[in-house]
Order: C-alpha cells, then sequence, then structure tokens
C-alpha cells in the first residue's frame, strides 16, 4: 500500500506591481492595474495550497513586517518573505521572493552559504518554508533565478546546493520550487546530488519575450517518494482546459494598446475601480498591464510506501 498528497501550487512575478486593497487616489491606469492584480491573486491564493511570488510588491513584502512577524514561527493563511536586512536591495526596488501559505508552514530563513541569485549588488535570495504533509516533511521555495545569459548555470548551482542542503535535513523528504528561472531547463528530469529533480513549465510563452521561464520543480530527496506533475498551466483567458473560466487575464507579446502594455494583461470594469482620482462612471471594459510574466499553476503528487511513512 502507499500513501499520496496532492499538492496544487502557483507561481507569479510581479514585477513589484501592488496587489492588495488600497483606497489611496491613483490615476486609472494605476488603480486598474491594482485591481487586476488583485483579482488574479485573489485567484491564486483561494485554488492553490501555496502561492509562490517573485519580486513581490512593497505592500506584501510589509505584510511581513508586522511587529509580531517572525521568520521562525509558524504561519497559515497570510504572506510570508524571508527577513533580510543586509541584501543590498533598496526597499523599494527589491526583488524579494515570497509565498502564500493555505496550510500551517514553518518559515525558513536563507542559510548563509545559500547562493545568490542576482547581480552582486542585489541578492535573490528565496523564500523558504517547511511543513508536514501525509507523506513527511516537505520544504517549498519561492526563487527568481538571475536573469540574462548566466540564467541556467544559475539555477544549476542553486539546486545542486539546495539537494546537498535538504539532504542533511534528515527529516525532509521533497521539496517543491516555484518561480522566475529565467531559462527553460531543457529536460523535464534531472539527477541532482542524489535527489529525482522534475520540472514541470507550461507549453505557452509566460514572458513577453516570448520565452517560457515562469514554472516548478520537485525535488524526491527520499529515493522511496515519487513525483507525478499534472501539466502547468498559464493562468489566462482561452488556454485549453485552463483554470480560468471568465474572461480575466491573456498573454499577449504583441499587445499594442495604451501605452504599448505588452505582456500579461487583466480585465477591470471602469466603474469598479477603487480610490481612482477620476470620476469614473459606468461598466466599459479596460484591459491592463499587471507584468511582463503570466501566472502558473500546476499540481504535483507525491506518493511513497506506508511504511516508509514518518521513517
Amino acid at each position: 500500500m502507499a500513501t499520496s498528497v496532492i499538492i496544487k501550487v502557483a507561481t507569479w512575478n510581479m514585477q513589484k506591481g501592488p496587489a492588495l486593497a488600497s483606497t489611496q487616489a491613483q490615476s486609472f491606469l494605476n488603480a486598474g492595474a491594482l485591481s487586476a492584480r488583485h483579482q488574479v491573486l485573489g485567484f491564486l491564493i483561494s485554488d492553490t495550497d501555496i502561492t509562490f511570488i517573485q519580486e513581490s510588491p512593497a505592500d506584501i513584502r510589509e505584510e511581513t513586517q508586522r511587529p509580531d512577524f517572525s521568520a521562525f514561527r509558524a504561519h497559515e493563511k497570510e504572506w510570508v518573505s524571508y527577513d533580510r536586512t543586509h541584501d543590498n536591495q533598496s526597499h523599494r526596488s527589491a526583488n524579494r521572493p515570497a509565498f502564500y501559505s493555505n496550510h500551517t508552514i514553518q518559515a525558513l530563513d536563507s542559510p548563509s552559504d545559500c547562493p545568490a541569485n542576482g547581480h552582486e549588488d542585489a541578492f535573490r535570495l528565496s523564500a523558504i518554508g517547511r511543513r508536514s504533509t501525509s507523506v513527511g516533511y516537505g520544504v517549498f521555495i519561492s526563487l527568481h533565478a538571475t536573469s540574462g545569459w548566466n540564467a541556467k548555470s544559475n539555477t544549476t548551482d542553486y539546486l545542486s546546493w539546495l539537494c546537498k542542503w535538504l539532504k542533511e535535513d534528515k527529516s525532509c523528504r521533497f521539496a517543491i520550487v516555484g518561480g522566475d528561472f529565467n531559462h527553460r531547463p531543457p529536460h523535464d528530469v534531472a539527477t541532482i546530488e542524489g535527489c529525482a529533480v522534475t520540472f514541470c513549465f507550461p507549453g505557452g510563452m509566460t514572458q513577453q519575450s516570448g520565452s517560457t521561464i515562469d514554472g516548478f520543480c520537485s525535488i524526491c530527496v527520499d529515493p522511496t517518494v515519487t513525483a507525478k506533475w499534472s501539466a502547468a498551466q498559464r493562468v489566462v483567458t482561452g488556454e485549453k482546459d485552463g483554470p480560468i473560466e471568465t474572461q480575466m487575464a491573456r498573454a499577449d507579446p504583441n499587445i499594442g494598446q495604451m501605452h504599448n502594455q505588452r505582456g500579461y494583461l487583466g480585465k477591470v470594469k471602469l466603474g469598479d475601480l477603487p480610490g481612482t482620482v477620476q470620476s469614473l462612471s459606468g461598466s466599459s471594459d479596460m484591459w491592463v498591464r499587471m507584468s511582463d510574466h503570466c501566472a502558473v499553476v500546476g499540481s504535483v503528487t507525491f506518493t511513497c510506501p506506508d511504511d516508509s511513512v514518518g521513517h
């Protein structure tokens, strides 16, 4: 007999675009973009077990900096980002990953020997969490790999370090990485430092350049644990068998409307925009740019023999 757990995940590089409710007066384009992001983000966190965010906006990061926040306490149904004060990034422009968990999770600080993901003056260290499941403890990592020509080697180095680190934790049985890899891995399955690593990316482009660089990978640390992914899907209108039934979001690398808003677009109604400086009425729809990147969702099943659970 075997024990299994299904984990639904999402990942989105939001490019620091605000997404939480706000009553601050702003232009209708900014308010529209916030409303669209809020709509997509609400879908992601309600429909998945954990949502990984890269380039998390300041309003999400500020949620993790409340006086009662501790990087080492358990979290449930709230935002978590790593507690880093010396990463050489300004608060306003920081590329700091975050995640939202619908289950109790323990946030972990990035170990001091964790490879920096980015330019030496802007470390993109990961947001990491750990929680118990029916097949044992799993680790969850929100990753933003280096942009540019060395993204592949950067990701390889990071995953190699991560597998070594996970093996040192005798209780960890598997891990999930969600993020902006800034390249598409050449293979679906790989063996890294004795761990079985499986990549899962959607079929369509996830970034306005036309590249497919946003997705997931699973790491089976315990050899008795296996992972099986469902097909990753972009959160866009019209995606075959996609998760969105309503006309909410679309991806178009060549869209050229209103200030050249290329990329990942969200649909909002002008009469529903909160905190706009204009007096807008009616129910006309407007497509607004949310990010260069699409949100992506996926589902993975981890399975292990019953007699290995708890070992």
